[in-house]
């Protein structure tokens, strides 16, 4: 009940000839149904398309992903992104670095049901979402294992990042956030305001000492 309906195309060639399936389904049953007319294609003969093969890999991702963050699908098809190795998110290059991180490194686990990717595969990861750091990668993931954020010891040992558990509880923390935002920046840890205080709290008490004087 409250299924939204999706009608579902599927093309591919058999024999010269463009063939192509269609159904309706609801979103519970989209990735079950895209891969019964893939094997309707197969069984007659067809290659289906990449872009097709896509579409359904990409489909699977995002349900895994949106089942260990307990939210509906279809709300993280317009945020998460999924190509063969790669994460895209939304927005990412608003967010806050270390929650970025932490948000890309748990879409990769969860969307591709790994437990760790190596360092060089990840940095174009970050570079592809166009997170800026004002310091090396490398100095970031020291800052993410000295916080306990990653797995130190098998970054040491094989130059492979994976979440500890603190890091998954930050990444799900980012995750709600901005999914309730629908992709826009979270909320800083240091707002501009404490900042303000502070700045003032300083000219505040050089004023007084020269009172003094």
């Amino acid at each position: 009940m409250g299924d939204k309906q999706i009608k579902i195309e599927i093309a591919g060639q058999i024999k010269g000839f463009r063939t192509t399936l269609s159904l309706e389904t609801n979103e519970t049953l989209l990735s079950d149904e895209i891969k019964l007319l893939i094997g309707h294609l197969e069984k007659a003969g067809a290659s289906p398309t990449l872009k097709e093969q896509e579409t359904q890999f990409t489909g699977d991702s995002i349900k895994k992903l949106a089942g260990e963050l307990d939210v509906d699908p279809s709300i993280l098809r317009s945020l998460i992104g999924y190509r063969e190795g790669m994460v895209q998110i939304g927005k990412a290059s608003q967010l806050q670095v270390t929650d970025a991180i932490c948000m890309l490194l748990y879409s990769y686990e969860k969307g591709f049901g790994e437990s760790a990717i190596a360092f060089e595969q990840f940095e174009s990861l970050v570079k592809q979402n166009g997170i800026k750091l004002t310091y090396p990668l490398t100095t970031g993931i020291f800052n993410l294992k000295k916080s306990g954020y990653i797995d130190g010891k098998l970054y040491d040992d094989e130059k492979k990042i994976s979440l500890s558990p603190q890091g998954e509880k930050n990444a799900i923390s980012a995750f709600k956030d901005y999914i309730a935002g629908k992709g826009v920046k979270r909320t800083p840890r240091f707002s501009k305001r404490s900042r303000n205080v502070k700045k003032r709290k300083g000219i505040t008490g050089i004023k007084h000492k020269r009172a003094g004087k």
